[in-house]
């Protein structure tokens, strides 16, 4: 029996929100990679942390707006 090994990133920072066919996507930053690396990803490919990070980009969109 093979285990599939699952690799975690660590979020640097949130740049961005998008709904993509009714999904919300974050733009992520991630902590020791280049701005070309990022990404958009859905809320359940975030772990605790990253889940942070999206609730302090949500904060500061509030302020902001």
């Amino acid at each position: 029996m093979s285990k599939v090994s699952e690799r975690y990133y660590a979020v640097e920072k949130v740049l961005g929100r998008r709904v993509e066919n009714g999904v919300i996507q974050y733009r992520v930053k991630w902590l020791g990679y280049p701005a070309s690396d990022n990404t958009w990803e859905p809320r359940v490919h975030f772990n605790e942390a990253g889940y942070r990070e999206i609730l302090r980009f949500n904060m500061n969109r509030k302020q902001n707006a």
